[in-house]
């Protein structure tokens, strides 16, 4: 689907089919092999802070050789520059208004689709005592459970 909807816009797309595992391991991690588009790729956030989603998948210092982490290699020094300035910042406010002028800088470049959002439609038994994920907008099984 994806690749005929870029043919229609004129693209030339060579498809190949690999295993996730190859594609991570041989392409999308490995910027002298990467393909143009590294489909179904993904980062959760480790906690609940800007740097922790931001600064590995954009910050041209995580392009390395293997395990490459900045997918679409993005190297823009404003934004390399505002990243590890809100890196030192400790206070809460000030953090966050810095993440989110490294994030408005990065969309405005468009170096990645997300193809998922965190406000995703989860529908529930009313027997059951559902838990989000919030890293990923699904039901968290480990502590979902039914109601007594």
């Amino acid at each position: 689907m994806v690749r005929s909807q870029l043919e229609e816009l004129g693209f030339d797309v060579d498809f190949q089919l690999v295993t996730l595992p190859v594609m991570q391991t041989k392409f999308c991690g490995v910027p002298e092999n990467a393909p143009q588009v590294c489909p179904n790729v993904g980062w959760l956030k480790d906690f609940n802070d800007g740097q922790s989603m931001l600064d590995p998948t954009f910050n041209e210092e995580n392009v390395v050789p293997e395990n490459n982490t900045n997918w679409p290699q993005l190297n823009v020094p404003e934004v390399n520059e505002a990243i590890n300035e809100a890196k030192l910042i400790d206070d809460l406010e000030e953090r966050n208004r810095a993440w989110g002028d490294v994030d408005t800088r990065i969309n405005e470049q468009a170096p990645a689709i997300p193809y998922t959002w965190d406000n995703v439609a989860n529908i529930q038994s009313a027997d059951v005592a559902g838990v989000i994920n919030k890293s990923n907008a699904t039901w968290d099984v480990a502590f979902t459970s039914l109601k007594p």
